[in-house]
């Protein structure tokens, strides 16, 4: 399988388990993988027929092993790239989810950014801190240079 295929499996099972993505776009994904690659991974079979997002989930996690966390990180944040502006709720849920990949996995520099915002935007939003419109703006800001910095938002790839 290309760096490509395990880093789009690794994105895709990110999302199913955030709640960024539903069962059927990793079926899709799963077929077209079946159709256009010569040898497919029975793993890509078993995708297919997954009756849950959480079996979804775990057959992605395992056709994406051997990955780079961080690129797979921020291959899921491409979903957010163009986005102008987040309801609260949204934006906290996103932050908590970044928070705690970037407060326990030791991340390169620029997704330390992503230790703080959770804080701010739900301070903000409680009327306690600062304005709710600016942090998000912040958040996605920084969602933004971590694509640009690791090489987005048209990840180029090599087969492995």
């Amino acid at each position: 399988m290309h760096l490509a295929q395990k880093t789009k499996a690794a994105e895709l099972a990110m999302a199913l388990t955030w709640g960024y993505a539903a069962l059927p776009e990793a079926i899709e994904w799963a077929d077209e993988q079946i159709l256009y690659t010569d040898v497919p991974d029975n793993t890509l079979f078993d995708l297919s027929l997954a009756t849950g997002p959480n079996e979804a989930a775990g057959y992605l996690r395992a056709l994406s092993e051997g990955t780079d966390e961080w690129l797979n990180l921020a291959y899921f944040l491409c979903r957010f790239h163009t986005a102008k502006t987040m309801n609260l709720k949204d934006a906290s849920q996103l932050a908590k989810h970044l928070y705690m990949v970037a407060q326990y996995d030791d991340p390169p520099e620029p997704f330390r950014a992503f230790t703080h915002h959770w804080d701010a935007i739900d301070l903000a939003g409680d009327g306690t801190y600062g304005n709710s419109e600016d942090c998000i703006e912040s958040f996605l800001n920084d969602i933004r240079n971590v694509i640009v910095a690791s090489g987005g938002p048209e990840f180029k790839f090599r087969s492995v």
